[in-house]
């Protein structure tokens, strides 16, 4: 992916897996949704 741009300092430019790519390579457990939840609130 050729991007141009301004700022000199950036080498290289990486994409990111979308939230639901990541979701399905990293599941997240019962457990550690409940931990979530229960942080949040």
């Amino acid at each position: 992916m050729s991007v141009t741009t301004d700022d000199l300092r950036i080498q290289e430019m990486q994409e990111l897996i979308s939230p639901e790519e990541l979701i399905a390579v990293l599941p997240v457990s019962e457990t550690v949704s409940d931990t979530v939840s229960i942080a949040r609130r």
